[in-house]
């Protein structure tokens, strides 16, 4: 209706009928002001300016203006309120999904977690890693080093690439590789793109942090207390896949697996005390007795024979005397 009364204003005054115009346009600026649209009360102060300049009443045509003017603000920040209002909601939104996917995230941490520390044999915290890993990021090759102060080398004894095991090495603390970098600097590394690196890292501390084409590399330290114990790493083929949010995520899960295999490491010694001799090295009569229980269920399941032989060394009461 306020449309309609506003073109049959303009059509009005194309005919030269000022009066019937000016009746017009009042009864749409009544109406817009009773809706209370404030795009059509603008439109409705604006041609009424413009007709009584046409009439030059410029009094009135001056206060219709100024009316056009403070609707037009009023307008404005409405509108602005508006996009404010939006923009709030859009952020607020976003933060409460950022919020539920770092929740989701830190409970999956805490469940990788429990599981790993749940268990004191190193293959199957290895496992437990590289399977559960995948729920957080990509991950083609997983590799863990433990520091082995004996000797001054990251040992590796374990190393996944494809869910299957490649075989230990170990790297002195001065090997130039990434991994062991990390060790020494107790710094995370973030790799995204290998072929992009080559002004951060020397070309050959990349070329031997390979075990085989990888484009992405992740390498966190393992602290255990105020202990650096080892590093644990992964590594992808695609590029551009990790970032700074997989590098955090990897750094949090490596507080559980240093005590994981901190655990592993005092129960495997535990068991080699519970088993060998100190000073020979070799099984004492508890690992002997374990032993011949198995090889005497072996030979009873395959129907074999199986034989023991003994042999008593000569005055080896000496060698306990002395030592």
């Amino acid at each position: 209706r306020t449309e309609t009364l506003l073109a049959l204003a303009e059509v009005c005054e194309s005919a030269g009928r000022r009066g019937e115009a000016e009746e017009c346009l009042l009864q749409a600026l009544q109406l817009a002001d009773g809706l209370g649209a404030g795009i059509l009360r603008v439109q409705a102060n604006k041609r009424l300016s413009e007709h009584y300049h046409r009439c030059q009443d410029f009094r009135q045509a001056l206060e219709y203006s100024e009316r056009c003017r403070v609707l037009e603000l009023e307008l404005a920040r409405a509108t602005n309120a508006l996009l404010i209002a939006g923009f709030e909601e859009e952020k607020t939104r976003r933060e409460a999904q950022l919020y539920r996917e770092q929740y989701s995230q830190m409970l999956a941490i805490g469940e990788i977690g429990r599981l790993i520390t749940s268990s004191l044999e190193l293959g199957r915290i290895i496992d437990t890693i590289h399977t559960n890993l995948h729920r957080l990021m990509p991950v083609d090759s997983l590799l863990i080093g433990i520091h082995d102060p004996d000797t001054a080398t990251l040992h590796f004894r374990s190393n996944l690439a494809d869910g299957h095991p490649l075989p230990e090495y170990r790297l002195t603390l001065d090997d130039p590789n990434l991994a062991t970098r990390c060790f020494r600097t107790q710094s995370p590394i973030l790799i995204n793109n290998l072929t992009a690196e080559y002004e951060r890292f020397p070309t050959e501390e990349l070329a031997r942090s390979w075990n085989f084409p990888m484009a992405g590399l992740l390498f966190v330290p393992l602290q255990h207390g105020d202990r650096t114990i080892g590093v644990l790493g992964v590594q992808c083929r695609k590029a551009g896949v990790y970032t700074a949010h997989h590098l955090n995520t990897l750094a949090a899960l490596a507080s559980y697996v240093a005590i994981a295999m901190e655990n592993a490491s005092l129960y495997e010694q535990l068991n080699i005390l519970a088993s060998e001799d100190t000073l020979t090295g070799f099984y004492n009569r508890r690992r002997f007795a374990e032993l011949a229980s198995e090889e005497m269920r072996r030979a009873s399941r395959y129907y074999e024979n199986l034989t023991f032989m003994m042999i008593d060394l000569d005055h080896f009461k000496q060698v306990n005397d002395t030592w």
